[in-house]
């Protein structure tokens, strides 16, 4: 059994026809309407390459343990430099003490050899 497209009724054909027309109509205007909204290739590519550039930079950004780590270990440099800075003050005022010693004794010392 062949096909012959002489073998359908005429309205059939009337209707393919018609549909035919008004689908490629109807898929022209939705490509005009369309088809301007879509991104083309290109840019989806070089889109793709800034996300996994953004991506890999939040991978490797610190999460909230780093900061809960890098806090503690801040504030225990604070307090060493505390403790340096009172030791820092102490050693300040037994220096004073030093100085004002060697001065008494270089005073002294000048007094003795005038006289």
């Amino acid at each position: 059994m062949s096909f012959e497209l002489r073998d359908l009724p005429p309205w059939l054909i009337a209707g393919i026809s018609l549909g035919s027309a008004i689908g490629l109509i109807l898929f022209g205007w939705l490509r005009d309407r369309f088809g301007r909204d879509f991104a083309r290739a290109a840019d989806v590519g070089a889109l793709a390459t800034r996300m996994q550039a953004v991506e890999t930079r939040i991978a490797t950004m610190p999460d909230h343990r780093d900061i809960h780590a890098l806090t503690a270990r801040v504030a225990a440099v604070e307090g060493g430099i505390g403790v340096v800075t009172e030791k820092a003050r102490g050693i300040e005022a037994s220096l004073k003490r030093v100085e004002h010693a060697v001065d008494l004794l270089v005073q002294h010392q000048i007094n003795r050899t005038d006289a």
